[in-house]
């Protein structure tokens, strides 16, 4: 049975190709995260307000159309949808070259293309989380996971620098164009997975053929809050990530204004810390497994909430020693949001029923935008009245507290997320479902058996 086979993933060219895919176009993302506001800062003349602003254009976009999005995901086939968002995301940042070279870029349009950017990145994003499950099995859903957050962390670590070093040669404009030219990657891996898998019948699940009754948009949109809300550790899940993303947008509302002219880097010094801090958060995801199965898929949680105050180090820094604290902020930051999104991750997709994916995701990324929108804004004022020294150390005392969700709920007093009963239902229901398309007329006994729940998801492993 495919739910219980253990082959490498490395040896799945259809994950494969999607996973490599997604790691190009993931460095240029990066890129254009430190370049973006660089842009701004460096050429536009751009304030702590105007940053903040343009931060919240995307997440405002996202809360726009997070309620369909969702629904939209779970309706169609997502491969698909994936490309269609990716080249219209290439071509929406090739845009800012172009009119950078005309003279014509300004705020504005930065912030319209932060905002359609920040919306098709939602869609990909929620189809994206929907789709790769499909293709590993519960059994190998966290080496998935891990695999996704190493490529997502290694970006990390290359964009910035490798933004410094374009910066340096070509300008932000020429950096964003590098972004726009890394989408083709993706691009192209999702074309070659669509194509082998009509040649091949390999189908994802929920594609059109399966689905011949619709319910309306708000209605599904609404099932996916019901079922973040009807979770206890999901919820607490998802309301300390909803939290401390709304409150690491203040602080990033006024980090890079801060670095640049209160502690005076230059821009290789800022590409040098972006890509040393984030080291951390590439450590972590390299070694994730190992990581996850010493100290615990939910202890690692409950542990991770707990390096909150880290951000004081950043506050705390001044010219001389600015680079060596702030990197030591980044590298205890990244490691802990990867190893917290890993584990969560792999709670939320265990938990949600396989054609609900895209309702829990679009529902938890929504929230995120409402806060991180509120977080930018917020931020960007805070900048102008305290001064971005004084607006670290608040977001750094809030999130701090976005942890009391996760130290509060059922993960204090388990080890591994398999311990909690909504976890062994999941997998229990996943095993039999499995069984049913091989074998139903046994399977429909062995359902009607009671039996213990080691015997059920004992050779599993999330």
């Amino acid at each position: 049975m495919r739910l219980l086979r253990s082959s490498p993933l490395t040896r799945d060219l259809y994950f494969v190709t999607l996973w490599v895919g997604q790691a190009v176009s993931e460095i240029g993302t990066a890129v254009t995260t430190l370049v973006l506001p660089l842009l701004a800062i460096t050429v536009l003349r751009a304030s702590t307000v105007q940053i903040g602003i343009l931060n919240a254009c995307a997440t405002l976009a996202v809360i726009a159309v997070s309620i369909p999005g969702g629904a939209l995901v779970d309706r169609n086939a997502k491969v698909p949808l994936m490309i269609g968002c990716d080249a219209l995301r290439g071509l929406l940042l090739a845009a800012v070259p172009i009119l950078a070279v005309m003279h014509l870029l300004r705020m504005t349009e930065l912030y319209a293309v932060s905002a359609l950017v920040g919306a098709l990145g939602l869609l990909f994003g929620v189809a994206y989380h929907a789709y790769y499950p499909s293709l590993v099995g519960n059994e190998q859903l966290g080496e998935a996971n891990s695999k996704i957050a190493s490529t997502e962390a290694f970006a990390r670590v290359c964009g910035p620098g490798l933004g410094a070093c374009l910066l340096a040669v070509v300008g932000a404009a020429g950096a964003v164009a590098a972004d726009a030219i890394s989408y083709l990657a993706s691009v192209a891996s999702l074309v070659l997975i669509w194509r082998h898998g009509r040649r091949t019948g390999r189908t994802e699940p929920g594609t059109p053929e399966e689905k011949t009754q619709h319910q309306s948009v708000f209605r599904e949109a609404f099932e996916g809050f019901h079922l973040v809300i009807g979770d206890r550790v999901l919820s607490a899940t998802a309301a300390t990530v909803i939290i401390s993303t709304g409150c690491l947008a203040i602080t990033d509302a006024v980090l890079m204004y801060f670095l640049v002219h209160d502690l005076g880097l230059s821009t290789p010094e800022i590409g040098f810390v972006w890509a040393v801090g984030e080291g951390g958060g590439l450590a972590a995801a390299i070694v994730c497994g190992p990581i996850l199965r010493c100290v615990g898929t939910a202890r690692i949680m409950w542990i991770a909430v707990l390096a909150g105050p880290v951000g004081l180090l950043t506050a705390a820094a001044d010219h001389a020693d600015a680079v060596v604290l702030t990197s030591a902020f980044m590298i205890i930051s990244s490691t802990r949001f990867v190893l917290f999104d890993v584990a969560q991750y792999s709670y939320r997709q265990t938990v949600s029923p396989p054609d609900a994916i895209g309702k829990v995701t679009a529902t938890v990324r929504m929230s995120i935008a409402v806060s991180s929108t509120i977080g930018s804004i917020g931020g960007g004022w805070l900048g102008v009245a305290v001064g971005a020294r004084a607006t670290i150390v608040v977001a750094t005392v809030l999130v701090s507290l976005s942890g009391l969700p996760v130290l509060l709920s059922p993960l204090r007093s388990v080890r591994d997320i398999t311990e909690i009963p909504a976890v062994q239902q999941a997998l229990r229901r996943s095993v039999l479902d499995e069984q049913l398309k091989h074998r139903p007329s046994e399977v429909v006994a062995v359902a009607d058996t009671p039996q213990p729940r080691h015997q059920a998801i004992g050779h599993l492993e999330v």
